[in-house]
Order: C-alpha cells, then structure tokens, then sequence
C-alpha cells in the first residue's frame, strides 16, 4: 500500500528569494561544517527554509549505509551536507559547498520507511534543482526494486535524474538503458544540464494502462512540458515490476573514488565539486485517484 506521506504533497515548498550561503569564518575554513545546521538549497529554491537532516520525525528518509557503485576505503558514507525543506518530509537537499573533505559516498534510501509496488502507481511526481553538478556523479532521485537483478535496464530500477561521465556532454538525463530492451518507442535522452536546471522543474511520471512509462519535464507550473523518459510495456519487460517487488526510491552523490561496474561507467572523482540539489513534494500517486 502507497504510504499517505508520498500520496499528499507537503505545503513547505514554492519558490522563494535567493536563501543566504552558509559562509565559514576564514580561521575555520578547513574544519568541518556543523552537521546540524542546514544545508542551503540551490538560488532560486524550491525549499522555502532549509532544515538539518534529522529535523523531522516524519522524514521519509534514512541515510543509506552502503552500495556497491561507491567506495572511499576506511571511510563510512556520509551525511554531510545533507538537509530537507521544513514542512516537506519527502524533500531532500544536498550541498557539497558546505562539505571541507568531498571524497566519499553520500546516499540517503527510503527503503523500509516508504514503499510501494509500481504495480499499483499511475504517477510519479517531484520537483527538482540543480547547479554545478558538472564533473561528479549523482542521481538527485532515483527508484529502484529492493531485489535488483542485473542488467539495469531489466531490473525496474529508473535514474530519474542522473549525470553520468559516460554521456557525450556534462548533461543530466533519466537512464532506463533502452539498449537492454530495445524498442522504437523507448527514449533514454539527455535533457538537460549538469551545470544547472535553469530554475526549479516540476517531473511527471506516469505508468499507463499497457503498462508504459512515461515522464514529462515541466516549469514548476505545470506548463511547457516536454516527454523525456518512455519506457514501453515497463511492467511486464523489467524484473521489478514484474514480480510486483517493493520499490523506493534513493538519493546519492557517488564521490568514492572506487565502486563497481557503475563506477567505472559513471564515476568522477571531484575533490572541489560544489554540486547541490534540492528534490521536494514528491508523491506517488495511486491508480484510481487524481
């Protein structure tokens, strides 16, 4: 069952003036950020106040202790920089200007707190922004079964929003993998920019009644959308789906140095990387309801 925190979408995120840059005092540049203090979102923001990861009881998510694509030897994964919009406990935000030493692994999962089956979804929507993410790996938001089953394209798993230094340019694109089940129909382009979204954007992910994904990038009002993720018959081709796994959804910045095949397909070292994104209001939508 889709838990009612994904289904309604929370009231503390609109557009908002410039949030002011958490500065360090220059005798204290090269010790570490207090964890406690929020993180600031990307200028304009879809956070109306930024929090510290932790704020909310209600928070849809954990930090993600592990993953084979990234690893940084003798360091735990960290949570750095990490912090939610007040009032939005599906937000996530991520700040890496804020963060002294930027080798290492940062995730957070709503695996076990929030989950669904895409068996009973008919949509899938969040809004995003992003600057500076040129030269780093990260996926903002992505969803994946909670028993992945190689290769990507077939294990239901969808990189909603995603960099990759495999892409021909410093773009950002949503990576179903159309080579793993070819189809005409199926689009996995690159559209957009690592180096900023140009201001928030609203996503739109839908799953119609042949079982086709589908998702259109919007402005945050809902108008000049353009479709640029299709991933047909998505329910019945991907393992996930199919076997009407659990799914949930993660949010990462892969900066290790070391991981797995994904690593060496998308992986970037940055030492100097000042990445930052903001995800909020997500909500997953049921079929039967509007």
């Amino acid at each position: 069952m889709i838990s009612s925190k994904l289904m309604l979408i929370a009231v503390g995120a609109g557009v908002v003036n410039a949030l002011p840059v958490l500065t360090v005092p220059d005798a204290q540049e090269d010790r570490l950020v207090d964890l406690d203090s929020p993180a600031p979102a990307p200028s304009p923001s879809i956070c109306q106040s930024p929090v510290g990861m932790g704020s909310m009881p209600d928070s849809i998510w954990k930090q993600l202790p592990a993953h084979p694509s990234c690893a940084y030897a003798g360091h735990p994964f960290k949570s750095e920089g990490f912090g939610q919009c007040a009032g939005d406990p599906t937000s996530i935000t991520l700040n890496m200007g804020v963060v002294a030493e930027k080798q290492g692994c940062y995730a957070y999962t709503t695996e076990d707190k929030e989950e669904w089956t895409m068996n009973e979804v008919s949509e899938i929507s969040f809004d995003a922004e992003w600057e500076d993410c040129e030269g780093v790996w990260t996926a903002p938001l992505w969803l994946t079964p909670k028993t992945w089953v190689a290769p990507q394209g077939l294990s239901g798993e969808i990189d909603l929003i995603e960099t990759c230094k495999s892409h021909a340019q410093e773009t950002v694109g949503t990576s179903i993998i159309c080579t793993d089940h070819p189809d005409p129909q199926c689009l996995d382009s690159q559209w957009g920019e690592a180096a900023s979204s140009n201001g928030p954007q609203r996503f739109r992910g839908k799953i119609d009644g042949e079982g086709t994904w589908t998702m259109d990038k919007c402005s945050l009002d809902g108008t000049k959308c353009e479709l640029v993720s299709r991933y047909p018959r998505y329910l019945t081709t991907a393992t996930g789906p199919e076997k009407d796994m659990k799914f949930h959804f993660v949010s990462d910045l892969w900066n290790g140095g070391a991981g797995d095949s994904g690593w060496a397909a998308c992986g970037t070292l940055n030492k100097n990387t000042k990445c930052r994104y903001t995800i909020a209001n997500i909500k997953v939508t049921p079929k039967g309801e509007a």
